[in-house]
Formats: C-alpha cells, sequence, structure tokens
C-alpha cells in the first residue's frame, strides 16, 4: 500500500475532495474517486465533465499500478498452478 501513498502525495489527492461540473457540456461522462488512507482520513471527488488539476495523470498512474499488480498476482498465481499440476503428475 505504501506505493498507492506515494501516488495520492505525488498528485496532491487530497485536494480533489468535492465535486466538479461543466455546465455547458450535457452528453458525456461522469465520474467518481473515494481513497481511505490508513491513517482513516478519506477523499471523495465526483464530476461532469469537469475535473481537478492533475486528475487525468493521476487517475492514469493509478490504473497502472492496479495493471501491474494484476499482472504480478496473475503472474503468481499461474506459477501456483504449475507447481501444483508437476506435483500431481
Amino acid at each position: 500500500m505504501r506505493e498507492l501513498e506515494k501516488l495520492a502525495n505525488k498528485h496532491k489527492i487530497w485536494e480533489w475532495e468535492g465535486s466538479y461540473s461543466n455546465d455547458k457540456v450535457f452528453d458525456d461522462d461522469s465520474w467518481s474517486f473515494s481513497m481511505r488512507f490508513g491513517n482513516g482520513d478519506k477523499v471523495s471527488a465526483y464530476g461532469y465533465m469537469a475535473s481537478p488539476t492533475g486528475f487525468r495523470e493521476g487517475i492514469k498512474d493509478f490504473l497502472s499500478l492496479f495493471e501491474e499488480k494484476s499482472a504480478r498476482t496473475t503472474e503468481k498465481a499461474n506459477e501456483l498452478l504449475e507447481t501444483i499440476e508437476r506435483r500431481q503428475s
């Protein structure tokens, strides 16, 4: 979880708190973001066609981290399955 906290600090997500909107656009996406820190603090933000400064870059970094963790978890699971198969043969 340290990596997650590092990203949170890098992108200053505590400044994302609140709601964001663009009343001039009526046909696009909305989003929401929520994160609870180890000390119990929480950041919640949502928006429609608007976002805080640095939001896109921050979300890209979070998604990259999750994809990396997922790939490593999948790799470890596959290694475990291969080990089990070898032992059962």
